[in-house]
C-alpha cells in the first residue's frame, strides 16, 4: 500500500481522533441502553444475552460506514484523488483496509463492553468467529457506502445503515424461539449461524451462510469498486 494513502488515512484518524474515540466507545452503549436496558423489564436473561450477538453487528457497520464516508469525502474537498500518482484502485484498496480495521477496535470493545455488561465470557475460537462473520458484513456496506457517498452530501445514509443496524439486534432478540429454524436472508442468517454457535452449548459452526455472504459482498465491492473508478475517472479525468 503506498506511502501516501496511508498517510492520508492516518491524517483523518489524528484530526477526528475524538470523533471515532467517542463512536467506538458510546455505540455499544446506546445500542445496548436502547435496545436492552430500555426493555429490561420484558426481557429474560436469554434474551439479553442474544442481543449482543446484533449489538455486536451493529457498532462494527456503523463506525466503519462513518470511517468509509468521511475519508471519501476528504479525498473529494482536497482533490487528493485528482493530485495522487497513486492508482484509483489503491486508494479505493485503503479505504477499505482502513475501514477494517475500524470495524475490528470497533468489535475488541463492543465484545468486551457488552460481556461485562451481560455478565458472559467468549473463548478466542467464538471471538475469531465472530470476526469473521462481521467481516463481510462490514464489506457490504462499506461497498454501499462508497457509492452512496457521491450523492449523498448530507450524510442521510448512515441514519438509513442505523435502522437497518437496530434491526439485527432486533432479529438477534428472536433468535431465542428461532434455534431450529431456517433463516434465508443472507444477513440475518450469518447473524444466527454466529449467535447458534457462541451461545448454544455443542453447536457447529456452518460455512455455507458466511461462504454466501462472503460471495455477495465481494460482488458488492466488486460493483462498488467498478463504479467509483468509472466515476472519479469521469470527474477528474483519470
Amino acid at each position: 500500500m503506498d506511502k501516501a494513502i496511508i498517510i492520508r488515512n492516518l491524517f483523518l484518524l489524528k484530526n477526528k481522533y475524538l470523533k471515532y474515540l467517542s463512536a467506538i466507545l458510546l455505540v455499544p452503549i446506546f445500542f445496548y441502553i436502547a435496545n436492552v436496558l430500555f426493555f429490561s423489564s420484558f426481557f429474560d436473561y436469554e434474551i439479553k444475552l442474544w442481543s449482543s450477538v446484533g449489538i455486536w453487528f451493529s457498532s462494527c457497520v456503523i463506525v466503519s460506514y462513518i470511517y468509509i464516508y468521511d475519508i471519501f469525502s476528504i479525498f473529494r474537498r482536497d482533490s487528493f484523488i485528482a493530485k495522487s500518482p497513486v492508482s484509483v484502485f489503491k486508494i479505493l484498496l485503503s479505504a477499505i483496509f482502513f475501514a477494517i480495521i475500524i470495524g475490528f477496535l470497533e468489535l475488541l470493545v463492543s465484545y468486551f463492553m457488552i460481556s461485562f455488561l451481560s455478565g458472559s465470557s467468549l473463548s478466542f475460537i467464538h471471538f475469531s468467529s465472530i470476526f469473521f462473520s462481521v467481516l463481510p458484513v462490514i464489506l457490504l456496506f462499506s461497498a454501499i457506502g462508497m457509492i452512496v457517498n457521491f450523492y449523498d452530501n448530507q450524510n442521510i445514509g448512515l441514519y438509513i445503515v442505523s435502522i437497518v443496524c437496530v434491526s439485527f439486534i432486533q432479529f438477534s432478540q428472536v433468535l431465542v424461539s428461532l434455534k431450529d429454524s431456517s433463516v434465508y436472508f443472507p444477513i440475518y442468517n450469518v447473524i444466527k449461524n454466529i449467535g447458534d454457535y457462541v451461545l448454544i452449548p455443542g453447536s457447529d459452526f456452518k460455512f455455507l451462510p458466511l461462504f454466501t455472504m462472503y460471495s455477495i459482498s465481494l460482488i458488492f465491492l466488486v460493483v462498488a469498486f467498478y463504479f467509483c473508478i468509472k466515476k472519479i475517472g469521469r470527474v477528474y479525468d483519470r
